[in-house]
């Protein structure tokens, strides 16, 4: 991760506002907020953490602090160390794109934390949850876990193994009509 790239992209998008996660760790969100400082754009830190199930599951967080503590039961349900020859160094920077350290975790690997605890401990943190992929068959109990409005609790999800998103805008939760777009 690249804070100034990162920062001079979302300027020449035209952005106001970028959220910054990555895998299993949030490390880097400071420096990147840093360097956004300095151009005017707001950062929402956070996480794309994997369940043992193999859900990716994005974290947002308003509150760095929280976002931390998240961070830490990641990394004691995050099995294994990174093998630099075959994934690379996983490097924390700052704000000017230097590195000060290297995190030695196996960060593109999966946690040993089933996809309804993600979700349970993102949400007593205040945070927002997001579901982005998964590679499995999930029961209609997880699925419902894995909604993430946190005012209503549920969504509709599609059939048949596809992507958990809405086909189309105008899709609303069938329990409190917000709109799942």
């Amino acid at each position: 991760m690249v804070p100034g790239v990162i920062v001079e992209e979302a300027l020449r998008k035209g952005l106001q506002a970028i959220g910054i996660c990555d895998h299993n760790a949030a490390e880097n969100v400071p420096a990147v907020r840093k360097a956004a400082e300095k151009k005017r754009i707001a950062v929402l830190g956070g996480m794309e953490i994997t369940s043992q199930e193999e859900v990716h599951v994005l974290a947002l967080f308003d509150d760095d602090e929280k976002l931390f503590e998240l961070q830490e039961k990641v990394y004691e349900n995050l099995p294994g160390l990174n093998d630099e020859k075959a994934f690379g160094e996983q490097t924390v920077v700052n704000e000017k794109d230097e590195v000060v350290d290297v995190n030695q975790r196996l960060l593109i690997g999966a946690t040993t934390l089933p996809l309804e605890r993600i979700v349970e401990m993102i949400r007593s943190l205040s945070g927002l949850a997001i579901a982005l992929t998964w590679n499995v068959k999930l029961s209609a109990s997880s699925v419902s876990w894995a909604s993430f409005r946190r005012d209503c609790g549920w969504t509709r999800w599609s059939s048949a193994g596809r992507s958990p998103r809405p086909t189309k805008p105008g899709h609303f939760c069938r329990r409190c009509r917000a709109s799942l777009w």
